[in-house]
């Protein structure tokens, strides 16, 4: 009878196919290799569902992709705070490296964004000033500078014994600070400590959150 001939065919809830659509809720018997439907059958050989990959963007590309905006949102005066703080985010959610303080932090990071006080008030002084952080591991030290030769009268270095505390964070703390002007070197009190973690690191961004709540987005020397 067909409630018995019915009764020894699986079903399936939904079918989805190359096209896109998705049918839901449709109790579709299957037999044989074939897919049945009323009188209707379609070989199942000739239809393959596309790999997860196929699906997925390349993990590279959306990389590119999630940097592009958020670098076009630094370049927009007009972008918000918040703005910038959601895009970091969606590109920390993307970061490919592992362990960055085992070596992908090192290096000369030239800063482009950072919500520090000290900094946007340096950079409406001085916007042509070039501000620095240099990551050293072997030697355990971090000098960040505000203004290199060329750029701004006065220029400001900070330099800081670091030590390593976990896959992303690194502890501070200052030991030199001094004003140059021209060639001349004029010390300054020098207090401080905190901790920084690299939260996204590749081989020409790295975006940092710190112990004071701040966020730091860096591209690395010589690149574009």
């Amino acid at each position: 009878s067909s409630s018995s001939s019915s009764s020894s065919l699986s079903t399936t809830p939904s079918l989805a196919i190359d096209s896109g659509l998705l049918f839901k809720g449709l109790a579709i018997p299957i037999a044989g290799g074939g897919l049945y439907y009323g009188a209707k059958s379609i070989d199942l050989s000739s239809l393959s569902a596309p790999s997860p990959s196929a699906r997925r963007r390349n993990p590279r590309e959306e990389i590119r992709l999630a940097k592009d905006a958020l670098f076009a949102l630094i370049a927009n005066k007009s972008a918000t705070a918040k703005a910038i703080d959601e895009a970091a985010e969606e590109l920390i959610n993307l970061n490919p490296t592992g362990v960055p303080t085992a070596g992908a932090i090192e290096g000369k990071w030239m800063l482009q964004y950072s919500t520090e006080g000290l900094v946007r008030n340096v950079q409406k002084l001085a916007p042509n000033a070039r501000i620095s952080q240099t990551v050293d591991l072997d030697a355990g030290t971090v000098t960040n500078m505000i203004g290199e030769e060329g750029d701004a009268p006065i220029r400001l270095q900070a330099e800081a014994n670091l030590q390593v505390k976990g896959p992303n964070r690194i502890f501070f703390k200052f030991n030199d600070f001094a004003g140059y002007v021209g060639g001349l070197k004029l010390p300054l009190p020098v207090q401080g400590a905190g901790w920084s973690d690299s939260l996204f690191v590749d081989e020409d961004c790295r975006v940092v959150r710190n112990s004071l709540g701040d966020l730091l987005i860096y591209r690395k020397e010589g690149s574009s």
